[in-house]
């Protein structure tokens, strides 16, 4: 999450402590620094921020939201530990800042050689297999149409042990084997409504 590139609530932006600058990082700044009078929001250097390829991933806070509620009380905020919702904890407008910023240091965009690669989630339930071959276009690995299929009992007991204590929140991906087409919220959404209506 954007979120978590970002200094605590109330902290001004600054370079984590852990993550300032080694001699291989400031030579490498020198193609940089016609950026540095931008401020950077982030608690990571420019130079570390610039190695990566950036995935948007997208959902409509109509289902975001809810979710991220019901992992924050009881029962669920008994496993995650996540007592007492927030709606700072989203992390949608610390997305847009990160977005923003890496699209003004010319990180990601036109003319940077790296695409603007925002993927929203209904697209992606709705033509898996579409959108990961673009993916894996846009951040230049060959599509494998396997990778829309797991579920080897020691790869979800790892992952199960891993998400242990967030199982609230992707409870559905562990209990999952594959990424198979699925109507969007909103015609479940529209259905629940008419059956409500007629019956």
């Amino acid at each position: 999450m954007a979120k978590c590139l970002m200094p605590l609530p109330g902290a001004d932006p600054r370079i984590a402590p852990s993550l300032h600058y080694e001699q291989r990082a400031i030579n490498r700044m020198d193609s940089l620094q016609n950026h540095t009078a931008i401020p950077n929001p982030t608690v990571f250097p420019l130079d570390i921020l610039s190695g990566f390829h950036y995935t948007f991933l997208i959902r409509n806070p109509r289902q975001s939201i809810p979710s991220l509620y019901q992992c924050s009380i009881p029962p669920k905020s008994h496993i995650t530990g996540w007592n007492g919702f927030k709606a700072t904890d989203a992390g949608y407008a610390e997305l847009r800042i990160l977005f923003d910023y890496l699209v003004q240091v010319q990180i990601i965009g036109p003319g940077t050689g790296n695409d603007i690669c925002i993927v929203d989630a209904d697209d992606l339930l709705a033509d898996p297999e579409g959108i990961v071959e673009e993916y894996c276009c846009s951040v230049g690995i060959p599509y494998d149409p396997r990778s829309l299929h797991w579920g080897a009992e020691k790869d979800q007991q790892r992952a199960r042990d891993i998400f242990q204590n967030w199982i609230p929140f992707h409870d559905a991906a562990l209990k999952s084997t594959s990424l198979n087409p699925q109507p969007p919220v909103s015609q479940f959404i529209a259905n629940a409504s008419y059956h409500t209506i007629t019956n």
